[in-house]
């Protein structure tokens, strides 16, 4: 489903926000995969510690408490949004939320089709999938890579919420320039180089 929910934030911000906004808005909606990321590296601190292993009843019981902790605050947070979110605005703040609003429903398959065969896209793609593939393998390899020099399990749930604020940071730098000079290229370049 992730290609699905990246995509969401833009989309969101299309319709609910005025052109001068969208990046900020965009990046704020974005926050949401970054910050699960957050919290799946710390919220196993509270309850799973360095000295816990599986075949241990404690351990087992533990595991179970963080994961209907983390069933509920899902729970909790997803409700009001499923219940009380509406799916457009009451009034469009733009001409192109307006022009996207009216726009005839089309499938899946002739847009996609039409995606594969625009080379622009295809570069911006493959640019993002390298630097996507990148920023997830390093995520998720950080156990591994950090157990090598003697860190602990605590440990390596800093290191990986450290990398990801980094990574928020520079998503809130980047969006407030985008939003102040609209200098899309130059900025892609530049984080494709970093």
């Amino acid at each position: 489903g992730q290609p699905f929910m990246l995509s969401a934030p833009a989309k969101l911000a299309a319709l609910w926000f005025g052109d001068n906004e969208r990046a900020i808005a965009t990046t704020l909606g974005s926050l949401a995969s970054p910050i699960g990321g957050i919290l799946g590296f710390l919220l196993p601190l509270i309850f799973i510690g360095d000295n816990d292993n599986l075949p241990n009843e404690d351990c087992k019981h533990k595991f179970w408490m963080y994961t209907l902790v983390q069933n509920i605050v899902i729970t909790v947070l997803g409700l009001p949004i499923i219940l009380l979110i509406r799916n457009t605005p009451p009034t469009p703040p733009s001409a192109s939320a307006e022009k996207a609003l009216k726009a005839k429903k089309t499938g899946f398959a002739k847009p996609i089709a039409k995606l594969m065969k625009n080379r622009d896209y295809l570069f911006l793609m493959l640019s993002f999938s390298f630097i996507y593939s990148i920023y997830t393998t390093l995520g998720s390899c950080v156990g591994a890579i950090s157990k090598e020099f003697g860190y602990a399990s605590s440990a390596n749930s800093l290191f990986g919420s450290v990398y990801i604020i980094g990574g928020l940071v520079g998503s809130f730098a980047h969006a407030i320039l985008l939003d102040k000079y609209s200098k899309y290229k130059l900025q892609y370049i530049i984080i494709g180089v970093l």
